[in-house]
């Protein structure tokens, strides 16, 4: 049976709440159910009446919610950028193949990064390393401009060295950390300064040729 209302993901954007869309706030606001990460579930409690379910408690949890409650309550999930840019929404269509969901556009870490460099972004190479075990190097080499979506295990630095080990030297990195909040940091760096360099954990990579 087709669910009462379709389940919504929405796009939250880069992080700071003034970027998420205003029909997204409406949405969040007229929601019985709010499912996401907790930095955006503790930015937009206000409403003790919603049902706040954490991801980072377990995916399954977040499924089986969908599952019972999408006859009965309007259920909006949260997600961190644009929602068909490497985020859960392949996750939730493939494990909930009955529900129909609702989608909203946010603004990806991506899309913020290139516009803040004033540069295009059409033609980069996007490389996501999330849970990977290899860097597929031989495209990067390649590329003129690849953008990284790191993780805890494939930092800048760690990208750093990777690239450096493959005997590549044309290449200037740029790092953009807590991207749209008030502590944005973005950084030009040479690789062999940023293999040996701490970044903040919300991070994007860039990575291009040197002119």
């Amino acid at each position: 049976m087709k669910n009462k209302y379709p389940v919504f993901i929405l796009g939250m954007g880069p992080g700071n709440p003034k970027f998420i869309l205003p029909e997204t706030l409406e949405l969040i606001n007229k929601s019985d159910a709010l499912i996401g990460g907790k930095r955006h579930l503790e930015d937009l409690e206000q409403n003790g009446l919603k049902d706040l379910i954490f991801v980072e408690d377990g995916l399954d949890g977040a499924v089986s919610f969908i599952k019972k409650y999408s006859q009965k309550k309007m259920i909006s999930v949260l997600v961190s950028g644009d929602p068909g840019f490497y985020s859960l929404t392949n996750f939730l269509m493939k494990k909930c193949p009955e529900i129909y969901f609702e989608i909203l556009p946010g603004i990806s870490s991506m899309t913020y990064l290139f516009s803040k460099l004033g540069m295009l972004w059409h033609d980069a190479l996007i490389v996501s390393l999330h849970g990977k075990s290899d860097v597929p190097m031989e495209k990067i080499i390649k590329s003129h401009k690849t953008v990284f979506l790191t993780d805890a295990v494939h930092t800048p630095g760690i990208i750093a060295k990777k690239v450096l080990s493959s005997k590549v030297s044309n290449k200037k990195m740029i790092v953009g950390e807590n991207l749209s909040y008030e502590n944005e940091n973005i950084r030009y760096l040479n690789l062999e300064d940023a293999k040996d360099m701490e970044f903040e954990n919300l991070n994007l990579v860039v990575l291009i040729n040197e002119t």
